[in-house]
């Protein structure tokens, strides 16, 4: 599977408890020659968490996703690959770090090379919602967490958690701060009405959850690829 000059195949994380059969799939490339090592050994070892080996010409990617919250469990390969957080990436070319990404996390290392993120996450409660359709100026969500103001956050993704357990994600325009709070700006109608400590749904299937509503907007970090 082609994704661009540089990334040649695509790989999907699922989680399933439970059952006595489960499938694997390995989406690869079908132009080049490539291998890959799944289920590679974390020390601490962790329910759902994912490490594995890819090696496409004459890279090597070292892949780890967890469920891991803050302040993030250290977590360790074989390898010498070392990461606090949820998902990192460490392209290689004979042996020697040449890019790397980490999502939702604090430290990736290995050997002399580090990558860090100062702000990992912004979480908090939702206290209102907004709504075009019922005459407010944008869709957008209303938190007493600090987040930055402005188009820092524009483009990515808040996963809000409802009561009952459900998650949803909203795309971010941009974030506002009006009378102390932070307004969370949406690209889309989020559909929702949050009344009483219950919320409703206005799009089909029309549910009604009970519960606070939390969210958490992932912050990533990653370093320019090195040439040659």
């Amino acid at each position: 599977m082609r994704v661009s000059d540089a990334d040649a195949y695509v790989v999907d994380v699922f989680r399933v408890k439970g059952g006595g059969l489960h499938d694997y799939l390995l989406h690869g490339s079908a132009d080049a020659d490539m291998a890959a090592e799944c289920s590679l050994p974390l020390d601490p070892p962790a329910e759902f968490a994912v490490a594995l080996e890819v090696c496409n010409g004459d890279f090597t990617d070292t892949i780890i996703s967890t469920l891991d919250d803050p302040p993030y469990t250290e977590r360790r390969l074989p390898n010498g690959v070392v990461v606090r957080g949820r998902l990192m990436v460490l392209r290689e070319r004979a042996g020697r770090a040449v890019a790397a990404w980490l999502v939702d996390g604090v430290r990736m290392a290995k050997g002399d090379f580090t990558l860090t993120l100062e702000a990992p996450r912004y979480e908090g409660a939702i206290e209102s919602a907004l709504r075009r359709t019922d005459g407010a100026a944008a869709d957008a969500f209303v938190t007493s967490a600090a987040l930055p103001v402005g188009d820092a956050l524009a483009g990515r993704w808040m996963i809000v958690a409802h009561g009952d357990g459900r998650t949803h994600g909203y795309e971010i325009s941009h974030i506002e701060r009006r009378e102390g709070r932070s307004v969370i700006v949406l690209r889309g109608d989020h559909g929702l009405s949050l009344s009483g400590g219950e919320t409703e749904e206005h799009f089909f299937p029309r549910r009604k959850m009970r519960g606070t509503n939390r969210f958490v907007i992932a912050c990533q970090t990653a370093t320019a690829p090195v040439m040659g």
